[in-house]
């Protein structure tokens, strides 16, 4: 190829098309100015609107955050907030998983990041856990980048107001793809960003990002079906991208299953001159981004390979989350069962799970959206979002066609929470609700039709009033009392915006206006109306806090920081410390809080709380019996468990626990707390001379925990070791210091007069090597769950160092995936200045 002439055909392009710009730009003036101009104030107004939502932020300084919650009901801060049997901070007990583990993960991945070091492991948690292939947290969500600008809060708060802004912003852009008017597209964006599914949803961090891309997704294959641009195809690579790494994988993966079935329904319903290559195309650039998003997917992978997911830890999930359908009525009234912020939620199942509200006005006009079925124009799309609407309510609600398939224990589908598709089902009620305002507010006289729908639904309005006042008098769980107010209140609420919205709607089509600026002012009251309603909502559930609240310093927590060094330490009775702490305070706790972790590990603590094989799992918390009265088989196992996880410290409540009855060495207190020194725990690091091999499971366990094992003698691994049945006694003097304890290296010096076997208190897990004076060796499973290295006698240093295959692999794929995408642009580049279109030519 002669490079010379290729570049002289792109100067000479460059040249007209940059002669053809700037011969545009008064046109271009003209249109930003003309009939983009009501475009442009649509979104000033839907910006405006969105950041309303954060006025606390704003003007009272006030943080997207449940910081009061989590001051008023965890330890240690609970204990400095209770007067009495009351709390003294006012909170909405809303979004604990923010603290309990989102935050704190997300924090620490931007910490290692700053300093230069790969976010791989969490050494603190649950006795070290994967880091990077915990998915669901966003690690490299773009936005991260307000971290190295703002604090930490102010970071968290920005990306949730312009995740926010997003979802409004994409929602608008696809309404305008479909052909929908400006005010169409500003009610649509509205009913979409204040919905249940979103509101309840955006404090989380983990899932906005995705639900604004999902919107965009669509938009981009629109704008492609429409002129067949490749340009839209390019971005859809980074958009999918941006999905997988920022997303919680549940939504990510029902995202780009609608987006694909939205394509091949939209590709159906259209004759493609270009054939099967412009149907396929966009599933490439889908796969290219799959592909881009390796360096977080191959490490996921690997992580649930090992993880406690399956279908039976996971069953309770469809026991409560599966609904019955009266849970639908707050489709149309938002709160009818209370709100779990108010602390008068009543209804089935967790509030924030099973959010699915628009409010009774938009559900109107997505009813009205039937009477605009038969019209070419919009026909195919309502149909396609009906049907989406009624199958993702089908599939969550509990009949026995949902009892059996999730009862196939289908991978993946049997592991997560079925209503999470709500998001998917409040779209399609804001789409459906688009058309059935274009087609109302499109209307020159009433037809018989619209009359007819009205009507019926009205009296389905009225019905659920009626059954609301009959119903006042039943009787109302233990814990809420007068639920059935609650329902009438919120009921009535959602009544007087209907009533409003309902005349409304009739003077427009009845009345003779004199002036024509009166009869445009009604669809912009009533999306005002529904504005307003769903303010409301988002203002009675948004848990906004003083920055003071955000991990604020305690006195307990930067004691046990001072003093237990690299060793765990665990709190007895209501000392007991239920969230992932440690990971921000970077001391070291053997609990942990989230929903993927080393299922051998979950097994190693269940079988110690329960003695029962198999170890049942739970679905999300791996937690060590916290009682502070125990039997005496009990008392042993727990005992034994601290032992092997190297809890030196033990932490109790003075009211619960006065110091005169503990046995332990009181090392700190206040007039609150104190830390008790547990002398008979394990090193984190000790030396052992003999070993047993153990193969089967269940016997292992049962060995461990025997009262016969000398665990500081003897180890446990799983295949025989050459050389190890030849191990000598170890003197007094032998030892296992450790040097360096950080993220992803732990550097131990050892002594010894003989052969040893070296055991550290943290997972197994792959990706972890071992190095004996800088000479790799193998790492053995030991004592089920912890590492295991032989050592040679004498003096030498071990180094194991986390270096995991699956993000090796994940780099890999993601840069040969860039670097298909960069070929791809750079030859989309080349063949549009080589062969430009005829039409430019003319230009």
């Amino acid at each position: 190829m002669n490079y010379a002439k290729f570049f002289r055909k792109i100067f000479r392009q460059a040249s007209k098309i940059a002669s053809f710009s700037f011969g545009k730009v008064s046109l271009t003036i003209k249109n930003i100015a003309g009939f983009k101009k009501q475009t442009i104030l649509s979104l000033l107004l839907l910006i405006a609107g969105t950041l309303s939502i954060f006025w606390q932020f704003f003007l009272n300084k006030l943080y997207l955050f449940p910081g009061n919650y989590l001051l008023a009901w965890f330890e240690p801060y609970k204990s400095e907030n209770f007067s009495g049997n009351f709390i003294s901070l006012a909170h909405k007990a809303v979004a604990q998983d923010t603290f309990r583990f989102i935050y704190p993960f997300k924090i620490l991945v931007m910490d290692l990041v700053k300093h230069g070091q790969l976010p791989l492991w969490n050494p603190y948690n649950g006795n070290g856990m994967p880091l990077l292939a915990s998915i669901n947290i966003g690690y490299f969500d773009p936005l991260n980048i307000l971290f190295f600008v703002f604090s930490n809060h102010l970071s968290l708060t920005l990306i949730i107001i312009i995740q926010t802004l997003l979802i409004g912003i994409c929602t608008f852009l696809y309404a305008k793809s479909i052909k929908l008017g400006n005010k169409t597209s500003f009610f649509m964006a509205v009913i979409f960003t204040l919905s249940g599914a979103v509101i309840t949803r955006i404090v989380f961090v983990q899932f906005t990002l995705g639900i604004a891309l999902m919107p965009f997704l669509l938009f981009l294959l629109e704008r492609y079906r429409e002129n067949s641009q490749k340009t839209y195809l390019f971005i859809l690579a980074p958009a999918v991208f941006v999905l997988l790494v920022s997303t919680h994988f549940q939504y990510s993966f029902y995202i780009l299953v609608f987006v694909c079935f939205y394509w091949i329904f939209r590709h159906k319903n259209k004759e493609l001159t270009n054939g099967i290559g412009r149907f396929i195309y966009p599933f490439l650039f889908i796969l290219l981004g799959l592909g881009l998003a390796s360096i977080q997917l191959i490490p996921a992978i690997e992580l649930f390979r090992y993880a406690n997911l399956n279908a039976q830890s996971s069953s309770f999930i469809f026991n409560s989350f599966l609904l019955p359908l009266n849970h639908f009525v707050t489709v149309l009234i938002p709160n009818y069962y209370g709100n779990v912020a108010t602390y008068n939620y009543w209804g089935v199942s967790d509030y924030i799970e099973t959010a699915v509200y628009i409010g009774i006005i938009p559900c109107l006009f997505a009813f009205f959206s039937i009477l605009n079925i038969k019209e070419k124009k919009n026909s195919s799309l309502i149909k396609f979002y009906l049907f989406i609407l009624v199958f993702t309510i089908l599939i969550s609600i509990k009949w026995p066609f949902t009892t059996w398939v999730y009862g196939l224990h289908i991978p993946f589908l049997s592991i997560g929470v079925p209503t999470r598709i709500f998001f998917i089902t409040t779209f399609s009620l804001a789409v459906l609700s688009g058309f059935g305002y274009e087609y109302w507010h499109m209307q020159k006289i009433i037809k018989k039709n619209f009359l007819i729908l009205l009507f019926i639904f009205t009296s389905f309005v009225a019905l659920i009033f009626l059954v609301t006042v009959l119903n006042l008098n039943a009787n109302c769980p233990e814990f809420v009392n007068n639920c059935r107010i609650t329902s009438l209140r919120n009921t009535l609420l959602e009544l007087l915006g209907f009533v409003s919205v309902f005349i409304l709607i009739m003077a427009y089509l009845l009345f003779k206006f004199g002036k024509r600026k009166y009869k445009d002012a009604i669809p912009v009251i009533i999306i005002f109306i529904v504005y307003m309603l769903g303010f409301y909502n988002s203002y009675k559930f948004l848990p906004f806090s003083p920055r003071e609240t955000f991990f604020p310093k305690n006195d307990l927590i930067e004691a046990v920081k001072r003093i237990s060094g690299n060793t765990r330490v665990f709190g007895i009775g209501n000392a007991n410390i239920t969230t992932d702490f440690a990971t921000s305070f970077h001391f070291y706790d053997p609990q942990y809080t989230y929903p993927i972790y080393i299922k051998r590990y979950g097994e190693f603590i269940s079988f110690a709380n329960t003695g029962v094989f198999p170890p049942p799992l739970s679905r999300s918390d791996v937690e060590i019996v916290k009682d502070a009265s125990l039997s005496s088989v009990m008392e042993f196992r727990r005992n034994r468990l601290m032992s092997f996880l190297n809890v030196n410290y033990f932490i109790f409540k003075k009211d619960e626990i006065p110091v005169s009855l503990t046995k332990e060495t009181i090392v700190w207190e206040n007039d609150k707390w104190y830390i008790a020194q547990r002398k008979q725990s394990l090193p984190h690091a000790y030396l052992v001379n003999k070993l047993e091999v153990v193969k089967e499971e269940d016997k292992e366990l049962n060995l461990l925990f025997n009262s016969s094992f000398d665990l500081s003698t003897t180890a446990v691994v799983e295949q025989e070791i050459l050389g190890i049945p030849q191990l000598k006694e170890i003197d007094k003097g032998s030892m296992a210091i450790i040097k360096e304890y950080r993220e992803n290296n732990v550097l131990i010096e050892t002594h010894s007069s003989s052969d040893s076997f070296l055991v550290l208190s943290d997972n197994f897990y792959p990706g972890w090597n071992a190095y004996v004076d800088d000479k790799e060796v193998s790492i053995y499973r030991t004592n089920y769950t912890f590492r295991g290295v032989k050592i040679p006698h004498g003096v030498h240093i071990v180094n194991f160092v986390y270096n995991p295959v699956s993000f090796k692999i994940g780099v890999l794929l993601s840069v040969v995936s860039g670097l298909l995408y960069s070929a791809a642009i750079f030859i989309l580049i080349k063949k549009r200045f080589l062969y430009p279109r005829p039409d430019s030519r003319r230009r």
